[in-house]
């Protein structure tokens, strides 16, 4: 009784304490181990980062192959310290629940409403809420610095209450029926909050903008709803998930039943646990650590079964780690730095084709104007620029580096020399560089004000510099009434 009870408390803070699945699976191909030895990665206040920006439109199985070899296992500390984006507080009408729900969203430094950003869903443990994710995790202080550093797209987080019952607003006890209500967040995301999502801010559409992700719970619902929606989720993270989604037993339902299949009272095989080669995500990652003792082995057993069906994911497995946010915050860390570069989202296309190095905005010449629109762009001030021509040390991303070194080009063409900046490669080296001539380093001018002007303006100070503040948080409501779908 006693270890029941134990179980229970750590369940009510996750999810349900596993036994095995009744299959005998073959041994991962694709699997990745979080107990070796891991990468390099420059810390966050540097403008050179390790990143990966591959050509557009891969396919998900080259995507997932070319990431498999770049998984990090530990998290550089300053990138899980400041969160500069914006927390708002929400409330939608949900039609699956026939009532008001709640959600929290983070916009992202330098959100811009003319812009139009993917989306990511980010979903609670079991008996959680909206607010659970967001902190204990590092999740808005990750993608703030990784956005900053141009390691990772710009994003929206949403994170949900995925609990949908008409009669009530978070989960009482555990049975089949209330995992039941949490599979029915499938049709509140997909019918009420999405859309509301796209209505109130300035989102990108279509299944490569489009990601979930979540811990336990949360991670048996990300796998859930990217496997009955497909065509609507490109990305998808699951993080210590909990059982269910196909036959199982634990200590709580010694007979879950399977989700049931979208629209339909069937429920889900193990046969059905796969994504065709068409509706494969360009990434489907599950991780989970080995002493885990309330989910205990299933999270590999769900990798497992996606081998044993044929379909390629990502499997990071920490040695050691329990039911935490030592497997969550690496694995989102890692899955953050991937999400949306698949194919052409909202962020300026690096292999756009560029007459002339450095021309930024497309009119023939480089000059000051250029400097001026590549600092708006890494400020987020504008995303209408060339991106290949802007990106002068071709390491595919744009960072303060390439801001540099378009300065030092602009200012040695038109000030004769006189003035010491800074390049990344040696005009003998680098065809591009218009004016053929070798640049020498300072490191005294801050990139973000090319022109060297005192300015009371905060936009040019260095983004870098981790503010002592964190982001802000707003509160939004919106009206009972289903249709009406805006802010009052």
């Amino acid at each position: 009784m006693k270890k029941k009870l134990s179980a229970l408390l750590s369940f009510c803070m996750a999810a349900c304490v596993c036994t095995v699945f009744p299959f005998s699976a073959s041994a991962a191909s694709d699997s990745v181990s979080a107990g070796g030895s891991a990468s390099l990665v420059m810390s966050a206040s540097q403008v050179s980062y390790a990143s990966v920006k591959p050509a557009a439109a891969v396919s998900a199985k080259d995507y997932m192959s070319q990431m498999k070899n770049d998984l990090q296992t530990n998290v550089p500390g300053n990138v899980k310290q400041g969160d500069s984006g914006k927390t708002d507080k929400i409330q939608y009408f949900s039609k699956k629940a026939n009532r008001n729900k709640p959600a929290s969203v983070w916009t992202p430094p330098g959100y811009d409403s003319s812009k139009k950003y993917p989306v990511m869903f980010m979903n609670h443990g079991v008996m959680g809420g909206e607010n659970d994710m967001l902190s204990g995790w590092s999740i808005r202080e990750m993608a703030s610095n990784l956005i900053k550093s141009g390691e990772a797209e710009p994003f929206i987080i949403v994170f949900p209450q995925m609990y949908t019952d008409p009669n009530s607003g978070s989960a009482m006890g555990i049975s089949m029926d209330v995992m039941d209500r949490y599979d029915d967040y499938v049709y509140d995301l997909t019918e009420s909050l999405y859309p509301y999502i796209c209505e109130h801010y300035s989102v990108a559409t279509g299944r490569e903008n489009t990601a979930i992700a979540g811990f336990s719970m949360g991670g048996r619902e990300s796998l859930y709803v990217g496997l009955m929606c497909p065509d609507k989720f490109g990305y998808v993270c699951a993080s210590s998930p909990a059982p269910g989604i196909v036959p199982a037993s634990d200590m709580f339902i010694s007979n879950h039943l399977g989700s049931k299949k979208l629209n339909s009272n069937d429920r889900m095989k193990e046969s059905d646990f796969k994504f065709s080669d068409s509706d494969l995500p360009y990434i489907l990652m599950i991780g989970g650590g080995t002493a885990d003792q309330v989910v205990g082995t299933f999270p590999k057993q769900y990798h497992e079964l996606f081998d044993k069906n044929g379909t390629m994911n990502l499997w990071m497995e920490f040695p050691g780690a329990g039911h935490d946010a030592s497997v969550g915050t690496p694995l989102f860390y890692n899955f953050f730095r991937y999400v949306f570069k698949a194919e052409a989202s909202s962020t300026v296309p690096v292999d756009q084709p560029g007459d002339l190095r450095g021309d930024v905005n497309g009119d023939k010449t480089v000059d000051k104007k250029d400097v001026e629109k590549l600092r708006d762009y890494l400020l987020g001030k504008t995303s209408d620029i060339d991106g290949k021509a802007a990106d002068l040390d071709s390491n595919q991303i744009l960072t303060a580096a390439d801001l540099s070194s378009l300065k030092a080009i602009v200012l040695k063409g038109t000030s004769g020399g006189e003035q010491q900046v800074t390049t990344t490669t040696a005009s003998s080296q680098n065809p591009w560089n218009p004016w053929g001539e070798q640049t020498t380093a300072s490191s005294q001018n801050n990139p973000w004000n090319p022109w060297g002007q005192q300015t009371s303006d905060t936009s040019q100070q260095n983004p870098w510099e981790q503010s002592s503040t964190s982001g802000t948080t707003s509160t939004t409501t919106t009206s009972t009434n289903p249709s009406s779908g805006s802010h009052v």
